[in-house]
């Protein structure tokens, strides 16, 4: 399983610790390491250009997230109004099934209906919960 995949499994906060934790444990190393090889007075005519760069990394690096996040919120506000969009459209169909002339052709429809709803509330929603794949086959859920 990939760590990507691995980190989605995990609950929000816990995950949003590892992934923090580690960059800023990484970055702490990194400065105890140059600390202990660089002594200050050989860094300290630098620090002018330090700060300046440092800022500048930084400024990019807030513009960045903030696009990645802009992107992700986007993404998921779209999925969560394409679920919308879907669960009234099924609605719609069973109230224009529920009233259709010919009864025993909207029983084929309204069964075709159930068995599509049914499909993704079981099969679906864990597949996507698990965060696997099954390409329209049921039969993928159970193999996994």
């Amino acid at each position: 399983m990939a760590i990507s995949a691995w980190l989605a499994t995990l609950p929000l906060r816990l995950s949003a610790s590892l992934v923090v934790g580690s960059f800023v444990l990484f970055a702490v190393g990194i400065i105890l390491v140059m600390r202990r090889m660089i002594p200050p007075s050989a860094l300290e005519p630098h620090n002018d250009v330090a700060g300046f760069v440092g800022n500048s990394i930084g400024v990019i690096y807030g513009f960045m997230l903030a696009f990645v996040v802009a992107s992700v919120w986007a993404e998921y506000s779209a999925a969560g109004d394409l679920a919308a969009h879907e669960s009234a459209e099924a609605l719609a169909l069973y109230r224009d099934l529920s009233v259709y002339p010919n009864q025993a052709e909207a029983e084929k429809g309204l069964a075709a209906l159930r068995v599509y709803t049914l499909s993704i509330v079981h099969d679906e929603f864990p597949a996507m919960k698990a965060m696997k794949w099954n390409a329209g086959n049921p039969a993928y859920l159970s193999a996994n």
